[in-house]
């Protein structure tokens, strides 16, 4: 049986402080959960983990210029370093475990440490911390996760798919739609479109709804299997028909070369190659102590060739899209600060005099470190809210460089009139499998929702499939009223809970043990957050049914005439 991960202080052998690794429990006397002490401390150690991840470029220079793509651009820019993804797979959150158990250990008076924690990689950087200290210090494992032959099988992996990646290429119907370049350009990958106006030969999607009704537009779409089909031939035939005298459709895959596919490879071969030399070389000077170790996984998955191919693949289309297409008009993507965007502001810039805007399609939250001011920006950033407004400037931008626009994704908020006790709870589940497993665990802990009619609403990208439940449930239907809820149940990341809020529902959200708190309502007191199933309980013993005025919409910009759009529209440069 596995020891519960932990780091015990002591001070002439009497315990002061149990630090629990990734046990989520509560906060009291000579007891700390990280997982609570991040969520609390989360404006101090997220500025510590950006300088941390900040530093691992700015002490690395020499090694990082033999990656470079062009002259001009590194291959740098595009991972996950320089566009601070939480969501995607990494080791992010455990550097922020180790900023915030120095951070703790700082505060207290202790001679002894035990360091209790599974994975070799971070109990020998506490002990390489703490070791310059005058400590009695041991180190308890069950096991380590250090696997060569894992990591052998995943490289080996990786290398399989990125060939057979480029291989596809081969095979893809090479027809270019026309490009009017007087028009507007519009770029986001080719997915939640409406199919049924698809068919209709009407293009809508959930990015960008129906902005074309507003000024002429070029859309350049990134191919990726999506609901309507996952055959691109099929799909690039078919765009062709949604051409009106005000839109074009086409896609950036269309310019895919036998050339360019044997250019991706080889430069994806060098740039893995320098990385395998460089690696060694590297460093991360933390708090006067070495601790490169910590971002090794990250470094790996950064430069697994696969993820090496699919970065250059973009690269290369936007350059050669950009050679072929000059534009009298300005750029419009949707902002995330993924790696293609890099190669989009690079490649535009660099081939065209006019504006480039970044658009935030989304609700923003705490940790969206992808929404720091990069050193490749936009010219220009359009916040869907105040809300995303204020969030984006707390994390670098200027006021000058950001403006608010009406959201494009929400059209309008539906509050309901009254909320009445009706004994029905609403489930809003995930497109992350682990915040669905953890939250049906917890419902089947939870005897108290015995009491209500259950209704499951699922993420339209990932089914429930052979779930097990302690209780009855129904699926939810479109035809549904929202204002039939005593309480609604979110996972922690999904932005469904800023819909119910603001309509005027009882709102809880889903606290995970062991991960950022990713909810977009993180720190609002419109919602109730629960980690276990006695939280969850207690919040539906004090449920309130008394009329709720209609929150203050602060998070999107709502107006269908679109007035600050077509402001931008309209405007000269």
């Amino acid at each position: 049986m596995n020891k519960i991960e932990k780091i015990t202080l002591k001070k002439k052998k009497t315990i002061v402080k149990e630090i629990f690794w990734s046990s989520e429990i509560d906060n009291v006397n000579e007891i700390i959960s990280l997982t609570e002490y991040i969520d609390v401390n989360s404006c101090t150690l997220r500025k510590k983990l950006l300088r941390v991840i900040n530093d691992i470029e700015n002490q690395n220079t020499t090694c990082i210029e033999n990656f470079k793509i062009e002259n001009e651009f590194n291959f740098w820019v595009l991972t996950n370093f320089r566009e601070k993804n939480l969501y995607k797979n990494n080791k992010f959150y455990e550097l922020t475990k180790i900023i915030a158990i120095l951070e703790i250990c700082n505060q207290q008076d202790f001679d002894e440490m035990i360091i209790t924690i599974n994975d070799k990689i971070y109990s020998d950087i506490l002990l390489k911390i703490f070791s310059k200290k005058k400590l009695n210090i041991s180190i308890s494992r069950t096991k380590s996760f250090l696997n060569l032959f894992n990591n052998f099988t995943i490289e080996i992996n990786s290398i399989l798919k990125a060939c057979k990646f480029l291989l596809s290429k081969f095979f893809l119907n090479k027809k270019k739609s026309k490009v009017d370049h007087d028009n507007n350009l519009f770029i986001s990958f080719f997915t939640h479109i409406n199919k049924k106006k698809f068919y209709e030969n009407k293009y809508s999607s959930l990015f960008w709804q129906e902005i074309q009704n507003h000024t002429k537009i070029n859309f350049l779409h990134l191919f990726i299997p999506n609901k309507i089909s996952n055959n691109f031939n099929q799909i690039n035939i078919k765009i062709n028909k949604l051409e009106k005298n005000n839109e074009t459709h086409g896609f950036l895959d269309a310019y895919i070369n036998l050339g360019l596919i044997i250019k991706i490879f080889l430069k994806s071969l060098q740039i893995k190659y320098n990385f395998f030399l460089n690696k060694n070389k590297m460093k991360l000077n933390f708090n006067n102590c070495e601790i490169i170790e910590a971002i090794y996984f990250d470094l790996n998955q950064n430069f697994h060739f696969f993820n090496i191919v699919i970065k250059l693949y973009y690269f290369y289309l936007f350059k050669i899209f950009f050679k072929k297409n000059k534009f009298n008009s300005n750029c419009f993507y949707i902002y995330e600060n993924q790696p293609w965007e890099k190669s989009l502001i690079y490649h535009w810039k660099k081939n065209n005099p006019h504006k480039i805007y970044g658009v935030i399609n989304t609700a923003v939250r705490f940790w969206d470190l992808r929404f720091e001011k990069s050193k490749l920006p936009p010219d220009i950033l359009l916040a869907n809210g105040e809300d995303s407004f204020k969030k984006v400037i707390n994390l670098g931008h200027l006021s000058s460089e950001v403006r608010v626009v009406e959201s494009l994704r929400y059209k309008k908020i539906n509050h309901i009139i009254n909320q009445k006790k009706n004994n029905s709870i609403l489930i809003i589940f995930d497109y992350s499998k682990k915040s669905n497993s953890y939250l049906l665990n917890l419902l089947n802990k939870t005897i108290k929702i015995l009491d209500y009619d259950i209704i499951f609403k699922e993420h339209p990208l990932n089914k429930l499939t052979n779930i097990k439940t302690n209780f009855k449930y129904k699926k939810f239907e479109d035809f549904m009223e929202r204002n039939s809820y005593d309480l609604v149940i979110c996972t922690n990341a999904t932005n469904a809970s800023i819909d119910y809020v603001l309509a005027g529902h009882n709102v809880a959200v889903l606290k995970e043990p062991d991960d950022f708190n990713f909810s977009p309502l993180k720190d609002n007191s419109a919602c109730k957050f629960f980690k276990d199933n006695k939280e969850l309980t207690d919040i539906l013993i004090n449920l309130n049914y008394t009329y709720r005025e209609e929150k203050k919409n602060t998070f999107f910009k709502i107006d269908q005439e679109y007035k600050e759009w077509k402001k931008i529209f309209n405007e000269k440069d």
